[in-house]
């Protein structure tokens, strides 16, 4: 299976780096992953604080760290 990553200016390396989480786990993974690091500038995903991610993101953020 082949991968195709986009790259573009206008992405950010964490951005790039949410967004390969995605595709090599699930969408519920990377947004975790985007919570753990409180990553929210202008991310992939609106999921970058507590205060904006869903319980199930919350829960699975919990197993990951």
């Amino acid at each position: 299976m082949d991968i195709v990553i986009p790259l573009f200016d206008d992405f950010e390396p964490l951005d790039m780096a949410v967004r390969l989480a995605a595709l090599l786990t699930d969408d519920l993974t990377a947004q975790a992953i985007q919570l753990y690091t409180e990553y929210d500038p202008q991310p992939p995903f609106d999921t970058g604080s507590v205060a904006k991610a869903p319980a199930e993101v919350l829960e699975r953020a919990r197993t990951l760290g």
